[in-house]
């Protein structure tokens, strides 16, 4: 009789703590998991960063695509053909100052 109470009274307490052990797993999951709300965030971030990479990475090819058309044959801009043959061989015209300074990695690429 007493075995029939208890049973009767722990049955809704283990229930309702299964119950909640159950919604507190999956609260978990949803906030701390892999693909939770805080991963989707780093996530967000880091996407953020790469599409301002991205961007920075264009302007430069654009920069360089600009610079390499104006050397092709075809649209050969003889100011950029000057500029580069005095920067490789190094000469200037006799009237003209050079001013010397440190190269910066753009200058040393060929």
């Amino acid at each position: 009789m007493m075995l029939k109470e208890l049973k009767k009274r722990i049955r809704p307490i283990v229930t309702s703590s299964l119950a909640f052990a159950l919604i507190g797993y999956f609260l978990y999951h949803v906030t701390q998991g892999d693909r939770g709300l805080i991963a989707m965030l780093r996530l967000l971030k880091h996407l953020e960063g790469a599409q301002q990479n991205l961007i920075e990475l264009e302007k430069e090819k654009s920069m360089w695509t600009n610079r390499i058309q104006l050397l092709k044959p075809k649209t050969l801009n003889k100011d950029m053909l000057d500029e580069q043959a005095r920067r490789q061989l190094g000469l200037s015209e006799s009237d003209e100052i050079v001013i010397m300074d440190q190269p910066t990695f753009d200058e040393i690429r060929p």
